[in-house]
């Protein structure tokens, strides 16, 4: 550590997120600092910041509070303002390698990476098992009232305890809830509820933001805040508030994907659950609400889908595996959610579940039909209650599925089978 002799010594810099603190020493003590935050560079590339001086050697230490400066240009204002509350005549030297240093580090963006020089990397793995993989976005939609911010906060919960949620492992982090629909004491409510079901305690919740402003706009106080407490699984309940634009159009989509993007560094991924909805009275297969990139730009894509029975104290819920940007689509996944002595999670298989198997494709449905062999067209058609080329329009087109050939009443009838390589358990 340098300390003050005579003259100014180089400032200890210290990065935080996009934020910059630059401390000077003397004998080993803090003696001036100076933070640095919401940085801004324009597209005229000056940039500028929020700066924050304290001076430890004055019986108030703050000198200045935040104000806004370029650090690109002449210092004169900020000069003028501490000159009026400090007796030091060395804050332009100081000023000066506050910008030097920040602008060096604004500059460089992340290291550029020579892969020769890398070991084999491992397969990303999976924050939640067959759901979100680490640093990358997985968005959920579906509905409203079908399930969707329970099941996001369960697996949120999951991730956080470290503990399995009807049978999904997840990896132990630390997890975020940002909110743009309910409050924290609703939030609290669902995930004490949660917990209780799961048989946990409430030492360990997820931690909860409300949030009002653009996730773009709000992305860099949300870095500072992702690395101070060590946060790797965000949740982003819901997207439609969180793009603060239209979206269906391409431009606020992308900003909010970068903004999850933007969470990330090289060396510490943060996995990300947006929450979204569909077009209004659109029940079925028509993809997340709004811009294509929606579905092309996360890791993984699930549709929820929610049966219920008339009285009844649980709901069904089914996840459906719609896209995928490495490796195979995954067979659906259910659960039961029951409120009864907390909320209670358990795992069921969709296919045989009476409220949630109709809700299934009709690629799903046919999944079931087939896992004992080949079936005829007609006889399969029959039995999923579809017409046969609405059928073998659809089967043809999904990777899941060969024609194939059956004896039927003597004669050879074409037929439909899975797949020799399709896995049929996921």
């Amino acid at each position: 550590m340098m300390q003050e002799q005579s003259g100014i010594t180089k400032p200890e810099v210290e990065k935080i997120a996009d934020d910059y603190k630059l401390t000077w020493y003397l004998e080993d003590q803090p003696t001036v600092q100076i933070l640095v935050s919401r940085i801004h560079e324009h597209r005229d590339y000056h940039v500028d910041a929020e700066v924050e001086i304290l001076d430890y050697t004055e019986p108030n230490p703050q000198l200045l509070h935040p104000i806004r400066t370029s650090l690109t240009k002449t210092f004169r204002g900020l000069l003028a303002e501490l000159n009026d509350v400090s007796y030091r005549d060395d804050w332009k030297h100081r000023l000066t390698q506050m910008a030097y240093y920040c602008l060096q580090g604004i500059r460089a963006g992340e290291p550029i990476i020579d892969l020769a020089t890398r070991e084999a990397p491992a397969e990303p793995r999976q924050s939640i098992t067959d759901i979100a993989w680490e640093g990358m976005p997985t968005v959920i939609y579906g509905p409203g009232g079908v399930g969707k911010s329970m099941i996001a906060l369960a697996l949120a919960n999951a991730y956080h305890v470290g503990v399995p949620v009807s049978g999904l492992k997840a990896l132990p982090g630390n997890a975020l809830i940002l909110d743009y629909e309910t409050s924290w004491d609703e939030t609290w409510r669902r995930s004490a509820g949660l917990l209780a079901g799961a048989g946990l305690g409430r030492e360990r919740m997820v931690s909860y933001r409300f949030c009002t402003r653009p996730l773009s706009q709000d992305i860099q106080s949300l870095k500072r805040t992702i690395a101070e407490k060590d946060i790797s699984l965000v949740v982003i309940d819901s997207v439609g508030p969180a793009v603060g634009g239209d979206p269906e159009l391409a431009a606020p989509t992308i900003q909010y994907f970068n903004a999850l993007r933007a969470m990330s560094t090289v060396d510490k991924p943060v996995t990300t659950i947006s929450v979204a909805h569909v077009r209004k009275n659109d029940t079925d297969g028509g993809g997340p609400f709004g811009s294509v990139y929606w579905t092309n730009l996360p890791r993984a894509v699930f549709e929820i889908k929610k049966g219920q029975a008339v009285e009844s104290n649980y709901i069904e819920v089914g996840m459906y595996h719609k896209k995928t940007n490495v490796g195979k689509l995954l067979t659906p996944k259910g659960f039961r959610i029951t409120w009864s002595d907390g909320i209670r999670i358990e795992t069921i298989d969709p296919h045989r579940s009476e409220l949630l198997a109709a809700k299934g494709t009709m690629g799903d449905r046919a999944m079931i039909v087939l896992e004992d062999g080949p079936v005829g067209v007609t006889s399969l058609a029959e039995t999923l209650g579809v017409g046969e080329k609405s059928l073998s329009s659809t089967l043809s087109l999904d990777h899941r599925f060969e024609s194939a050939s059956v004896r039927e009443n003597g004669t050879t009838a074409k037929a439909w089978q899975i797949k020799s390589d399709v896995d049929l358990y996921g």
